[in-house]
């Protein structure tokens, strides 16, 4: 993601610093799943479209209806051109933003208003496109309270992104944060790590215990940085690189994890029938077959529950 450059506010005055970066990140530097933060929050709306004041929930059903229909337009407005100026481009996108910490729709309409925003969302985005809900406060019980209305109002969400910033200092209470969050049956991404660690052994060891747990848990598919550079990150203390881009000893750890421990790299020959099989972790390959002195090369993925029989033709 790119920080708060999908963020409608900051979008909507500088375009094209989210047009640029995602064609970077896509077409130059290949990558894959690139995700959408966020379409909104429920805070105070400033916007000139906007003319009349948040009602409250003893309002008249007039006044409220009057104020939620300014809302949900500019909604759709926000909503349209955000999916649509990067349809296609983005694997999922955040539909709504710590809304345990700003909720003043909600304690308005309740759980239908968000309802109504993801049914919007669905709309932009077409059937297929994950929509997720994103949340800081992971410890706070209105957080799952708000996940079980969720479920019960059958809003159309199929990720539950955990920020966590700041880590955990205790990697125990962040296993008890992933094993309650699993039971909603939805997938789940670390979507902005970081951490205030300012001994560098320590931070590689919080982050090292931070991805084991995260990839213990099948329903976790993404571990996300909320940067990775010292001079460009909001603390000024990322995980992987100090300013002049050497490692830290987290990134060390990092890439031993992710490149070496949990990666796979085979060769070989196939049989007499043009086979060839091995063992690896559940992911994206890519995969190479060379005859007669032509090789091919496509983008492959395995995972559980499927057969991973692949074919090349070359």
């Amino acid at each position: 993601m790119c920080e708060a450059n999908h963020k409608y506010k900051v979008y909507k005055d500088n375009p094209e610093r989210a047009k640029l970066m995602t064609d970077m990140l896509l077409n130059e530097l290949g990558i894959r799943d690139y995700r959408g933060h966020v379409l909104t929050t429920d805070g105070i709306i400033e916007d000139e479209s906007i003319t009349l004041a948040l009602p409250d929930a003893s309002s008249d059903e007039e006044t409220k209806k009057a104020y939620r229909d300014q809302v949900n337009a500019l909604k759709r407005k926000e909503f349209s051109a955000l999916i649509g100026d990067f349809k296609d481009e983005l694997c999922e996108w955040d539909v709504l933003n710590e809304a345990t910490a700003r909720h003043k729709m909600y304690d308005v309409y309740g759980i239908d208003i968000y309802k109504e925003w993801y049914d919007m969302a669905r709309e932009y985005a077409g059937p297929n496109l994950p929509l997720y809900y994103n949340e800081a406060r992971l410890s706070d019980e209105n957080f799952y309270k708000l996940l079980d209305e969720m479920v019960e109002a059958d809003i159309d969400f199929q990720g539950i992104g955990l920020e966590t910033h700041y880590g955990f200092k205790k990697p125990s209470l962040f296993d008890n944060i992933l094993k309650k969050v699993s039971t909603y049956g939805k997938t789940i991404k670390i979507t902005e790590y970081d951490d205030t660690c300012t001994n560098p052994n320590l931070q590689a060891n919080l982050l090292r215990d931070m991805l084991i747990l995260a990839y213990s848990y099948e329903s976790v598919d993404a571990f996300i940085m909320w940067g990775f550079n010292d001079s460009s990150h909001w603390l000024g203390n990322a995980p992987i690189f100090y300013e002049d881009w050497t490692l830290k000893p987290s990134g060390k750890m990092f890439i031993d994890l992710v490149y070496n421990k949990w990666w796979t790299n085979e060769e070989g020959y196939t049989d007499l029938n043009g086979q060839f099989s091995f063992s690896g972790f559940n992911g994206d390959y890519k995969i190479s077959v060379t005859i007669d002195g032509k090789t091919k090369t496509e983008i492959k993925s395995i995972s559980k529950n499927k057969n991973n029989i692949i074919e090349i033709i070359i």
